[in-house]
């Protein structure tokens, strides 16, 4: 199971939309991966030949023709001319463009002859963090108008310098920005693999696997997004609230509650809350029509904290919960294709229901599956008994039916009622069958090719008297009888 939540303010909609419109690519998981490893090997292979070095302990440095350097911290040295260099810290800055810094125990081997100079290997050791701050002027075309300049650090057990293969695994990505985006911080553990160089050149990207914890997002104004409980990592997986799109990562019984300014401007496409698979619990509130729900596959319940909203249930039994009274909202249910239905606050805003099966209130609960269970078993109620459904039955006999119970079923349970023994006798015949099940079910005497019909399949054993209550329980003129009562909904008192 999945928790999700968002709570934006307006500034930080704004924020979010102007930079979006300069950046249109949402941040995944595996372009985090990409940028370091790009900008490792970009200073490479930029910086191959140094201006001055000095290696002594405990600093070091080597300084490039364009104004980069490399500094190391906590740094050992063995030998004189040739030997071994440990550090805890090595920093790269390239100007104007990317400091990125090495946390850990790194080991280098160096040689100095007249003709070279010293030479610098990579010779392993472990790195536990890597930061890459971006450092670009606002100028720059790269930079980011809105967020400015960031820095993404990464924790684990990370690849060695290695200029060949990279292997990580790493169990914390922090990311601050200089404006707006306060922090991002992700936990779990995530294994990203791949070529430094083909991934460097940007031919190929990391191949990225593991499990994200939590994704924890805060920006300045205290506008939140959150997400806890596993999710796959991919190189895919996207870093912020349009993950939200991707119903694919909420396959589970997700809990995604969503939460907008009442009245937001500046939205040039509305957000929605996705459950996807699964039992999920949406809640939404804010935004109007620029904010809906749709619960996907699975039982799901819909909270609507206010109105105006556009909720889609998806396959399943769904419940859209009200605030307030049955008395305070008008529900007009539709019998179209679409089976849309509106439930309106009374002198408020309405929401648009599809898909939805169930409506609970403060005091009452409503079912819209008037062609589902719910009319199923208001219709034979009142085709057995003659007589309107009582909210208790009615609850207890449409739980049976959502657990699966079929129709011949119940009607089978309504034939063998005292109820009904009373209103048709002990051992009723046939003729008194029909007569009767014409008068209570359809309201009228029979006609004579419609009791001659069903006299004779009874009578040839072809349908059972259970049967036929089912018959005519569904019949078309049954369904348009029964119609205008129900076209609102069903009232009906929950069972369990």
């Amino acid at each position: 199971m999945t928790t999700v939540a968002l709570n934006f303010s307006q500034a930080t909609l704004d924020a979010l939309a102007a930079q979006r419109a300069a950046a249109p690519i949402a941040p995944t998981l595996g372009q985090v991966f990409n940028q370091v490893v790009q900008a490792g090997y970009d200073f490479a292979a930029n910086h191959y030949y140094y201006s001055d070095i000095l290696l002594e302990a405990p600093e070091g440095w080597l300084t490039y023709p364009d104004g980069a350097y490399q500094y190391f911290y906590g740094m050992t040295k063995t030998g004189t001319t040739s030997g071994a260099i440990t550090a805890t810290r090595l920093e790269d800055y390239a100007p104007d463009a990317y400091r990125l810094t090495y946390d850990g125990q790194l080991k280098f081997g160096y040689t100095t002859t007249p003709a070279n100079g010293t030479v610098l290997t990579n010779e392993g050791g472990a790195i536990t963090g890597v930061t890459l701050e971006s450092r670009l002027a606002a100028s720059d075309a790269r930079y980011d108008k809105v967020f400015g300049n960031t820095a993404t650090t990464l924790k684990g057990a990370l690849s060695t310098l290695d200029t060949v293969q990279f292997n990580s695994t790493v169990t914390s990505i922090d990311t601050m920005a200089e404006n707006v985006l306060a922090s991002t911080r992700i936990t779990g553990s995530v294994t990203a693999s791949g070529n430094t160089v083909d991934v460097g050149l940007g031919t190929s990207s990391a191949t990225v696997s593991g499990t994200i914890t939590s994704l924890v997002q805060t920006y300045v104004d205290g506008s939140t997004f959150t997400i806890s409980s596993p999710l796959a990592a991919t190189g895919a997986l996207v870093l912020d609230d349009r993950i939200l799109t991707d119903s694919t990562y909420f396959s589970g019984n997700d809990t995604i509650s969503a939460t907008l300014p009442a009245s937001v401007t500046g939205l040039t496409s509305p957000y929605s809350a996705n459950g996807g698979d699964g039992n999920d619990r949406l809640t939404i509130t804010g935004a109007g029509s620029m904010l809906s729900a749709n619960g996907g596959n699975g039982n799901d319940t819909i909270v609507l904290g206010d109105h105006g909203h556009t909720v889609y249930g998806g396959a399943g039994m769904d419940t859209a919960i009200f605030s307030g009274t049955r008395a305070a909202y008008t529900v007009a249910a539709s019998t179209s294709a679409a089976g849309n239905s509106t439930v309106t606050l009374n002198g408020g805003a309405g929401d648009t229901l599809s898909g939805i099966e169930r409506i609970q209130f403060d005091n009452a609960y409503v079912a819209l599956d008037i062609t589902g269970n719910a009319g199923q078993a208001y219709r034979l109620y009142q085709a057995a008994f003659h007589r309107t459904p009582d909210a208790d039955g009615l609850g207890y006999w449409i739980k049976q039916m959502d657990n699966g119970m079929r129709l011949e079923e119940m009607a089978l349970y309504f034939s063998s009622s005292a109820e009904f023994q009373s209103l048709y006798g002990v051992h009723p015949t046939n003729v008194e069958l029909v007569t009767n099940f014409y008068r209570n079910a359809l309201h009228r005497e029979a006609d004579a090719a419609g009791r001659a019909y069903w006299l004779d399949v009874v009578d040839r054993g072809l349908v059972t008297a259970t049967d036929m209550l089912a018959y005519f329980s569904e019949s078309a003129e049954n369904q348009a009888a029964v119609q205008p009562v129900i076209i609102t909904g069903i009232e009906y008192t929950p069972y369990g």
